[in-house]
């Protein structure tokens, strides 16, 4: 699939071994299976989305037996709220096979950005009482959401998605709740927290050779404040930072506030109040507001503590580069995937 591969200098040229990638040994017989069984195709044929099964997600869904005040207070930020019929469990056994349902009702999504038939994949550890058969409300935002035939047929169960016990009490807070949304209301940054990353993030106490022959490859290069540290206690809380000044990156484009999520076990001498350079690609950062101003620490992200030294060496090596200069696929490393490719021996 398409999945795995990122372009950089407009051509795809780095990937990830992801569990979409599948490697078989190479022999004539083998090449003549691939030529004889593509003849046989249309130009192109998407998977059918009853027999696609999308990788299993890294995260869990969140799951409840009433609509509680959290979910009730931010019920407009949800981009979909469904009434859903579960009506196959996904199953482990020799292999995996994904779950099924249907939709029933359409609280908030508009019905014909749908398929009649949802194909669904759960992380293999995540149960709760409404992963079984059975009707629920679905709320969501779009991000685990894949189209495969030009609608919404196949999602994965990750945390932002919620599932709630169905029954006529629920059904008549949502619809309440929803009386009381603008046309398109996106969480405030100050209270959305983004989930917490798979990766770390790269801390230094200087910058070192690396970083500086790689200073032209970063798309963002900021000056930050970091005023809250996350807090992993009852509940996960992000933390927040603010941008003093911009190396790369224009201004009008971030917020003034960041809320951050850290992955629980990551923990460096700069993951402390105080002021530091952050050098990042994009892929982090999450708009909320038109702006950015929700990000996830994750490996693309190096954090190196600030002193007038280093503040020097990021602006004579920007000094350098070209306006963009995206890093070259010889010396681009991209992040290690969180699932394996399937490798096929004949």
């Amino acid at each position: 699939m398409k999945d795995p591969w990122i372009r950089i200098n407009n051509k795809y040229d780095v990937m990830k071994m992801t569990d979409v990638v599948h490697l078989v040994s190479y022999n004539s017989r083998t090449e003549e299976q691939i030529e004889n069984g593509l003849k046989g195709c249309k130009p192109y044929q998407p998977p059918s989305p009853s027999t696609y099964c999308p990788s299993i997600p890294n995260s869990c869904l969140n799951c409840y037996d009433y609509l509680d005040y959290k979910l009730r207070k931010s019920i407009c930020t949800f981009e979909f709220i469904l009434k859903i019929d579960i009506q196959a469990l996904p199953s482990s056994g020799h292999e995996y096979v994904c779950g099924k349902y249907v939709i029933i009702d359409f609280y908030k999504g508009e019905e014909h950005y749908f398929a009649s038939e949802i194909i669904y994949s759960v992380k293999k550890d995540c149960s709760c009482d409404q992963l079984k058969v059975g009707i629920y409300i679905l709320l969501s935002m779009k991000d685990p959401w894949i189209r495969i035939n030009n609608k919404y047929d196949v999602m994965k169960m990750t945390d932002v998605v919620h599932l709630v016990s169905y029954n006529s009490r629920t059904e008549e807070q949502i619809e309440n709740g929803l009386k009381g949304c603008k046309p398109y209301q996106p969480p405030s940054p100050s209270t959305y927290c983004p989930s917490i990353p798979n990766s770390c993030l790269n801390c230094y106490d200087y910058l070192d050779y690396k970083l500086r022959k790689s200073i032209c490859t970063f798309e963002f290069i900021l000056k930050i404040d970091i005023q809250a540290l996350p807090s992993s206690g009852h509940e996960y809380v992000c933390g927040k930072y603010v941008i003093i000044d911009f190396y790369k990156g224009e201004e009008h484009y971030f917020a003034s506030e960041i809320i951050y999520s850290v992955k629980k076990d990551c923990s460096c001498d700069q993951l402390k109040v105080g002021i530091y350079i952050l050098l990042s690609m994009k892929d982090p950062w999450i708009r909320i507001n038109n702006k950015y101003d929700v990000m996830k620490m994750t490996d693309v992200v190096h954090l190196v503590s600030y002193n007038s030294r280093t503040e020097e060496q990021i602006e004579n090596g920007l000094k350098g580069c070209k306006p963009y200069q995206p890093p070259s696929p010889s010396t681009y490393c991209p992040s290690i995937p969180n699932s394996v490719s399937t490798a096929m021996i004949t």
